[in-house]
C-alpha cells in the first residue's frame, strides 16, 4: 500500500509539472484533474469515452495529456492509463461530475474501468 501511495504521489507531481507552465490557478480557474485508469473492458471504455467527450466539452473541459503507463522509474501503481484534464474553474469540475448527462454514463464507466480522479491545486507550493 505504501508503494501505491508513493506512486500516486509521483503521478500527481508529474501532472503538476505538466501544468506548471500554465498561469497560476486563481479561484476562478483554470482547474486540473488527474485521472488514473485500470481498464477492465476496452470496448466499453471506448464507448464511455465517446459519450463522455462531448459532456466534458460542454463544461469547458479538455484533456491536455493522456497516455498508457509505461515503465515506473520509481514506485508502482496498478493503472493502465493516466490522463490530465483541464477545466475553466474548479466549480466546472464539480458541475461536470454532478451533471445528469455524466451521471447517466457512470455505470458504463464502472463496467469499463476502475478510476481514481484527483483535483489539483496549482500552484501547490
Amino acid at each position: 500500500m505504501k508503494k501505491f501511495v508513493l506512486a500516486m504521489s509521483a503521478l500527481a507531481m508529474f501532472a503538476l509539472k505538466l501544468v506548471a507552465g500554465a498561469p497560476a490557478a486563481r479561484a476562478e480557474g483554470p482547474a486540473h484533474v488527474v485521472v488514473l485508469v485500470k481498464i477492465k473492458d476496452q470496448e466499453k471504455l471506448d464507448q464511455y469515452l465517446a459519450l463522455a467527450q462531448p459532456i466534458l466539452k460542454s463544461f469547458g473541459g479538455k484533456i491536455i495529456a493522456r497516455g498508457k503507463v509505461g515503465a515506473f522509474p520509481e514506485g508502482h501503481a496498478d493503472v493502465d492509463m493516466v490522463a490530465v484534464g483541464e477545466f475553466p474553474t474548479p466549480e466546472a469540475i464539480d458541475a461536470f461530475y454532478a451533471s445528469k448527462p455524466y451521471v447517466d454514463i457512470i455505470e458504463l464507466r464502472k463496467e469499463a474501468a476502475d478510476i481514481t480522479v484527483m483535483k489539483l491545486s496549482v500552484p501547490a507550493f
